[in-house]
């Protein structure tokens, strides 16, 4: 839901917003949208300091953009759907790469080309390697909300699942929490003799006493 308000939003502001004054915008309103609803996203969203900041901040960054997708705004999880991950057999990393920046049939840009052949190279070195790894491995580290081959809105974490030392210190707590409670189990059962044995202890006291003194009177 959040990808497609984003990318709605993105919609909106290259169809209605960008390069207009905000009275411009304010004077179309899309199908289906409230107008109300629309200019309080126009004031307060397309037109403050921060949206703007960020909006030519991207701009420059995809002009930097060396391997591009040319997939407008399908979705790349879309695509994995189609190819096979609606019936649990999503495509390999290097048949996403492929679709997914390719131009006509074929891929275009020398780094795009290199990159490809990078993936095809490390998947045919160790065919047991998933999808992610063959990412990590010729990408490196992935930013916080977007993973090659997944798009924005995907996190690593989701897709790498639960790391193997996190999984063994997980193992490991639990067998210390195990410990813990037997021992404190075994201490409660030792308070327990200790109480019985101090209050028949001190049962033997009292009816010491008691019989010292009467023999005592008794004298």
């Amino acid at each position: 839901m959040r990808e497609l308000w984003n990318k709605w939003r993105g919609w909106m502001h290259f169809t209605y917003v960008k390069d207009k004054t905000p009275e411009e915008a304010m004077k179309t309103v899309p199908d289906g949208a409230d107008k109300d609803d629309c200019e309080w996203l126009i004031k307060n969203h397309f037109y403050t300091e921060k949206f703007k900041k960020a909006s030519q901040r991207n701009s420059k960054n995809r002009g930097n953009l060396t391997m591009p997708h040319r997939i407008g705004s399908k979705p790349m999880r879309e695509i994995i759907y189609q190819m096979g991950g609606k019936d649990g057999n999503p495509p390999n990393i290097g048949t996403i790469f492929h679709e997914t920046r390719k131009q006509i049939d074929k891929l275009i840009e020398p780094e795009t080309i290199a990159k490809y052949d990078e993936i095809c190279e490390v998947m045919q070195s160790d065919p047991s390697l998933s999808n992610v790894e063959v990412v990590l491995k010729c990408f490196r580290n992935q930013s916080h909300g977007h993973v090659v081959g997944y798009g924005g809105g995907v996190k690593l974490k989701h897709l790498k699942g639960p790391s193997t030392k996190k999984v063994e210190r997980e193992a490991q707590l639990l067998e210390e929490n195990q410990l813990l409670k037997n021992r404190l189990s075994t201490l409660e059962d030792k308070f327990q003799k200790f109480e019985k044995m101090f209050a028949a202890q001190e049962k033997n006291d009292l009816q010491s006493t008691s019989s010292h003194t009467t023999d005592t009177q008794q004298s």
